[in-house]
């Protein structure tokens, strides 16, 4: 739910909720395909800060908000199984020295006006 946290942020009009809702968030929902931290996952994210603290000198008290739920994303996918998809390669290719997970860049978006449809 740290994506629908970020996503729902990120909206600035109610128009643009209410279609996020309706043509991300719920259908998701509805397929199962959610995943929240588990409280495991949420002691491991402090474990990880405080490792990255001694092994690289990250100073706790800038860490963002954003990188802390990176660590949580990460971290639940590894739980679950999931790949994450993300454009962020520079924060999770970070995580990953510490922890093993999968994660790949998006697909690329083809714009279908475009495609020859013989």
């Amino acid at each position: 739910m740290i994506v629908a946290q970020e996503l729902r942020a990120g909206v600035r009009k109610p128009s643009e909720r209410k279609t996020l809702e309706r043509n991300v968030l719920r259908v998701f929902e509805r397929a199962g395909r959610t995943i929240t931290p588990s409280p495991d996952a949420w002691h491991r994210s402090g474990d990880l800060l405080s490792e990255m603290a001694k092994q690289e000198g990250l100073e706790i008290a800038r860490v963002s908000k954003a990188f802390a739920n990176d660590l949580l994303l990460a971290l639940s996918c590894r739980e679950s199984g999931c790949v994450l998809v993300t454009e962020n390669d520079r924060d999770f290719s970070r995580i990953r020295r510490f922890i093993s997970f999968e994660y790949v860049k998006p697909w690329p978006v083809y714009d279908l006006r475009l495609v020859d449809r013989d």
